[in-house]
């Protein structure tokens, strides 16, 4: 799972809510997740449990198995730092 693929997810799944509204959603805040998803900045392991965290509680399975392939890397990406 490459991060281009993972902020797309996370994009899709804000919808119209504002990048400040879904970060505060999550427990992250608005300028860590537009950094994500402007690519200047890689994701933490620390940000990963805090999303994990988050879809887990909302259901989402789906999301949850690509952050873990994420932070496991699955030989096409490095995992993060």
């Amino acid at each position: 799972m490459e991060m281009a693929e993972l902020v797309e997810m996370i994009q899709e799944r804000q919808g119209k809510t504002s990048t400040e509204s879904y970060a505060n959603l999550i427990g992250i805040r608005g300028a860590t997740l537009y950094r994500y998803y402007n690519k200047q900045r890689d994701m933490s392991i620390e940000v990963i449990r805090k999303l994990i965290q988050f879809y887990k509680e909302q259901g989402d399975t789906t999301m949850v198995d690509a952050l873990k392939e994420f932070a496991i890397g699955d030989g096409d990406s490095s995992p993060p730092q």
